[in-house]
């Protein structure tokens, strides 16, 4: 038996960041490109680029810095504020996950 939760962060009661969407951010960065990171994570492209514009929308600043395709090929590297977000993110993400098994621990054992 273990305990389970699942973490997002909303903004005006509409989610806009979690587990899956930080991933794509950092399979964009170790693909390099928008394209290859939603592939590498069996996503489509329409899918992977809706995902980047909502969060963009609601978090209000850009999380990609995109270089169009030409004879050298595009690209997509994240800003300082996506790369900021990921860090926040997981460190709030385990810190809570340590509290629940935590808890847990007490609670079960």
């Amino acid at each position: 038996m273990k305990p389970r939760a699942k973490i997002w962060l909303e903004k005006n009661s509409k989610p806009f960041f979690g587990d899956g969407r930080c991933e794509l951010l950092k399979a964009i960065v170790s693909e390099g490109s928008l394209n290859q990171g939603a592939k590498k994570l069996h996503m489509s492209y329409k899918q992977a680029w809706d995902e980047i514009n909502l969060m963009e929308k609601r978090m209000g600043f850009k999380l990609l810095n995109r270089k169009i395709g030409g004879a050298k090929g595009g690209g997509a590297k994240l800003t300082k504020d996506a790369i900021i977000l990921i860090k926040k993110y997981e460190k709030f993400r385990d810190k809570v996950k340590d509290a629940i098994k935590k808890e847990f621990d007490k609670s079960f054992k």
